[in-house]
């Protein structure tokens, strides 16, 4: 009867590009373990593992088309030109999640209770979206600025959640989670050298958001349980996204294992 008083657990996946292949990591060992997940929620790369593990409870299947999709088939996904607000319009982003998550589905379909984390830039407040269109959801929480045209929703213009809620600690609590799993991305941002002669402009603009995102990322992981700060090279570039994706996942598995005395407390 002891487990019909277990502690909802609930997983924050947070932002971090190319880099949150390593959330398939983190998933694979908490199966592993037996450690059951009772809610997600992701922001922006957060968003399209924990929403698409949501759906589908099935961590091997979604690695396996982590390793299936070849540079340039992830990149077609991309190749939308808009110069007007973006780089990529997101069209082709839209197709290829419609090869994963049907139109029709629902956040309510999902098999675990999910919500994805947007930022809305009328007001620059953070957005849960808990109902409606999966794929749209997923789309509004990954649009990086200047890389994919903002997603417009009811009166809503919608970004990238990173730029508010970069680990949604607290919208998974809210779900009903009692204990949380926190995975942060940029943790590894700093400390760095560097060598004041050489800074250029774009350095200075690059260190401006990393501080941000940083020190945002670690004060809303501090309230959760189990907090995991993967150590992915801050560096890593959007492109390696379709590169050989085994390093990332390795490190989102080495950190989860990391911290399983922990996890097993929970």
């Amino acid at each position: 009867m002891f487990h019909l008083f277990r502690k909802k657990i609930g997983l924050a996946l947070g932002a971090g590009s190319a880099k949150g292949l390593a959330h398939i990591g983190v998933i694979k060992e908490l199966e592993k373990n037996n450690i059951a997940i009772d809610y997600i929620a992701g922001t922006s790369i957060g968003s399209v593992i924990g929403g698409l593990y949501a759906l589908t409870k099935d961590i091997k299947a979604i690695e396996e088309l982590a390793y299936s999709k070849g540079y340039k088939d992830m990149f077609d996904a991309f190749f939308d030109p808009s110069l007007k607000s973006s780089i990529f319009k997101g069209d082709k982003v839209m197709d290829f999640l419609d090869d994963y998550v049907d139109e029709n589905t629902l956040i309510q379909d999902t098999k675990i209770p999910f919500a994805a984390v947007a930022t809305n830039i009328k007001n620059a407040q953070p957005v849960v979206l808990k109902e409606g269109s999966l794929r749209t959801a997923i789309r509004a929480s990954i649009s990086i600025p200047l890389l994919l045209k903002p997603v417009k929703y009811n009166d809503m213009i919608l970004i990238d959640g990173g730029n508010t809620n970069p680990v949604p600690v607290d919208v998974v609590r809210e779900m009903g989670a009692q204990k949380v799993i926190a995975v942060n991305l940029y943790s590894s941002k700093f400390p760095r050298d560097f060598d004041l002669e050489k800074l250029s402009f774009m350095d200075i603009i690059n260190v401006m958001i990393d501080t941000s995102l940083y020190n945002s990322s670690m004060e809303k992981t501090k309230s959760a349980e189990v907090q995991l700060h993967l150590p992915v090279d801050p560096n890593l570039p959007l492109t390696a996204i379709a590169e050989d994706p085994s390093e990332l996942i390795s490190i989102g598995e080495e950190a989860t294992r990391a911290a399983m005395d922990k996890l097993k407390r929970l």
